[in-house]
């Protein structure tokens, strides 16, 4: 500890007080002045030093180690020449003469140090609502925080007192005595902020840094700023409702449900997990698009998360996401399934039914074939019929001459008669036979013609239906194919 004493209480001894008062490793055993009205021994009784009108009594303090005389009398240099302690250590008005000009240097610096930062005081309460979202001004010295004024933001840590953050911007600033801008990450403070800093220099001297001056505003992202503007209108204009929600790294931020939908067990700050959409559509940098069941929200939902990324940075500081009901989807979806169900169980037994029709036709087409070879067999019993008949008239017309024949001979004839006339019965029933297979063959032929007529209708009736399930399965196919396409749209929904 350096024990000192000042000698002249006016404007160099006044600067030479106020600078070593209170400084650590310094001790100001007391100042002396003839006039006890003087700045100097105001000061010093207001501070608690001890104040001397008598020189000698200054000089007698025991362990004065320097006397500063800033008088600039030499009757009183050599006066204290010759009563000072032989430890004592004199140091004139040149010295003092210095030392006050390094002072009253210092004084004007820190006062012009002093009015940039009143002048910062000052207009930080008048800024701090043009800013949406919060905002925190502050000043500092070299190792904390020695002003701060918050508005709709605070912050753990930025307050009067607490010490600047290890190798922050504001240390940054500090160091490179540039200003300094940037994004202060979620983690140090729960919030993404932007932060801008000043280096106060000493007066006339750019390359020392006394403190700095800034300001916090949140960064916010365009989607986050503009949520409430436009959620309500977007989730209000899905068919069945919708709820949207806005995220940062860690929780909702945002949240909009819509009158016909909502989910009132998300709320605004809710933490997520790594199992919700948006985190995975974080750290996939992409959409995730995530179909639940009705267990998680009452009914079958889709939600659809996309990530935000920093205008700056481009990395993701949060996602945007849809949860939309899929009740309807989910029942068209359940009646495409059945539909298509329906429609491949309707082709199956199309199918057969063609396959069915198909071997009618055929069918029908071989006894068409079978009643037309029919008809020829009858034809061709006609015929023989008619050349029986023939023969039955030549042999009746031979047994008739044998007759005449016979007669003619008288008594030797009569056994050939007997035989002539058995030929002509025998002819005449095998005419009268002939004429009754002859009526029977026609009735046949009459019969087979119906037949064939019936069988060539069944055939083009067999024809027009084969093909006309033909047709029917082709459509049958076609709604199957529709159906899929139907459950395939359901899903996506």
């Amino acid at each position: 500890m350096t024990n000192i004493g000042v000698v002249g209480g006016g404007k160099g001894g006044t600067s030479i007080l106020r600078e070593f008062s209170g400084v650590e490793g310094f001790k100001i055993l007391g100042i002396c002045d003839v006039n006890e009205g003087v700045p100097g021994l105001v000061l010093a009784r207001e501070k608690g030093i001890p104040t001397f009108t008598n020189l000698e009594e200054l000089l007698g303090q025991p362990g004065l180690d320097i006397l500063i005389e800033a008088t600039g009398s030499p009757r009183v240099k050599e006066l204290i020449l010759e009563k000072k302690q032989a430890s004592t250590v004199l140091a004139d008005s040149q010295v003092a003469s210095m030392m006050m000009s390094m002072i009253e240097s210092r004084e004007e610096a820190f006062h012009k140090m002093n009015n940039e930062i009143t002048a910062f005081r000052t207009a930080a309460p008048y800024l701090t609502e043009t800013f949406e979202g919060g905002v925190v001004y502050f000043t500092s010295n070299l190792e904390e925080y020695d002003y701060v004024l918050n508005r709709g933001l605070e912050l753990a840590g930025v307050k009067v007192g607490e010490k600047l953050v290890e190798r922050g911007f504001i240390r940054q600033c500090i160091q490179t005595r540039e200003v300094v801008e940037g994004t202060v990450d979620q983690k140090v403070y729960g919030i993404r902020l932007k932060i801008k800093v000043f280096p106060i220099f000493a007066s006339g001297d750019s390359q020392r840094v006394v403190g700095t001056c800034g300001i916090f505003l949140p960064k916010i992202h365009p989607v986050h700023r503009a949520f409430k503007e436009f959620a309500p209108l977007l989730a209000n204009s899905f068919p069945e409702g919708a709820v949207l929600l806005a995220t940062d790294l860690e929780k909702i931020t945002n949240k909009q449900g819509s009158d016909k939908f909502d989910i009132k067990g998300i709320k605004e700050g809710t933490k997520m997990t790594a199992q919700d959409a948006a985190p995975q559509s974080i750290k996939k940098r992409a959409q995730v698009v995530i179909n639940v069941n009705a267990k998680a929200f009452g009914v079958p939902c889709q939600i659809v998360s996309t990530p935000l990324f920093d205008e700056d940075s481009n990395e993701p500081i949060g996602a945007f996401g849809l949860i939309f009901p899929r009740a309807v989807a989910e029942n068209l979806r359940e009646m495409a399934t059945k539909l298509m169900a329906s429609t491949q169980e309707m082709a199956g037994v199309m199918e057969e039914i063609a396959s069915s029709a198909n071997e009618i036709n055929i069918n029908e087409t071989n006894l068409a074939e079978h009643v037309q070879e029919v008809q020829g067999i009858s034809k061709q019993i006609n015929d023989i019929l008619g050349f029986i008949k023939s023969v039955a008239d030549q042999t009746k017309m031979l047994g008739l001459n044998a007759a005449i024949e016979a007669a003619r001979a008288g008594e030797h004839g009569r056994g050939f008669g007997v035989v002539a006339e058995e030929i002509r019965k025998l002819s005449d029933q095998s005419k009268e036979t002939a004429d009754q297979i002859g009526k029977l063959t026609r009735d046949i032929d009459d019969k087979i013609g119906i037949v064939a007529q019936a069988s060539q209708g069944s055939v083009k009736q067999s024809q027009e239906q084969a093909a006309a399930t033909q047709e029917v399965t082709a459509t049958v196919s076609e709604l199957a194919s529709m159906a899929e396409i139907l459950s395939e749209l359901a899903n996506k929904i």
